[in-house]
Parts: structure tokens; sequence; C-alpha cells
């Protein structure tokens, strides 16, 4: 929940395995997932939190031509697990979301969170939105 490292997140955030981006939603999550609704409600953190949202297309979109390409059962399990951390930290985020409905749509950045969880599961593809710098 501070700039310098929300920016320094969405930007390597493309860049991670599902399992890396997983775990920090875990981190931002915390052990029982309710940390969601703070990091969520925050303006850096969740800038955050929907940038690691916008990494599940393209997941969905690898693991499809990966689960083709794998050529041991031993590779198949170990991106499976990498996958497995994404999904059970979105769905985490889901049912706090979904616990916190009102707080999350009458919130400015909670909001725009919820937004996103929306889009993502509903198979819309999520364009990351740009970093706006501050114009001179």
């Amino acid at each position: 929940m501070d700039v310098t490292r929300s920016v320094t997140l969405q930007q390597l955030l493309p860049l991670a395995s599902p399992g890396q981006v997983g775990d920090v939603l875990a981190k931002l999550g915390g052990e029982s997932g309710l940390e969601f609704k703070t990091v969520s409600c925050d303006k850096c953190g969740g800038h955050v939190v929907e940038s690691a949202l916008r990494q599940m297309p393209r997941w969905r979109e690898k693991s499809t031509s990966e689960d083709k390409s794998a050529t041991t059962e031993g590779d198949a399990e170990t991106k499976g697990e990498d996958y497995g951390i994404l999904e059970a930290q979105v769905l985490s985020l889901c049912c706090v979301v979904r616990e916190h409905c009102v707080e999350f749509i009458r919130h400015t950045h909670g909001s725009h969170v919820a937004r996103t969880l929306i889009n993502v599961l509903a198979g819309c593809l999520v364009q990351p939105a740009p970093i706006q710098h501050a114009q001179v």
C-alpha cells in the first residue's frame, strides 16, 4: 500500500508465473483472506490486486496451450500446482467480495477491484490499464 512498491508490483506481475502471482495475492490477502478487503480498498493496494487479476486471462490461454504440449505427467502436475495457488487466491478474494459486497461497491477503489474480478470471472479479456505518469 505504498506508491513506489505498488507501481513496481504492477509492472512485475505481467512477467510473473501463475504461482508467483498467486503468492503475491496470498501475501495481500493474509492467512484468512480478510486482508483483501483492506488492500482492495486502498488506492495503491487496489491497483496491485487489479493487476494480479488481469493476469488470469493470460494464464488461461497459456494453460490450454501448455496442457497440449506437456511431455510428462510431472510437468502437467507442476503447472497445475502453480495454477492451483492462483485459483485458490482468486476464490478467496471472491468470498471476501461476496461477504462484503456493499462495502466494495460503495468504495471508490474497492469497486474497481470488484468490477475487475467480475470481468475476469465472466471471461472478458481485461487489458491492463496503462500506468499514468504525471504530465509536466
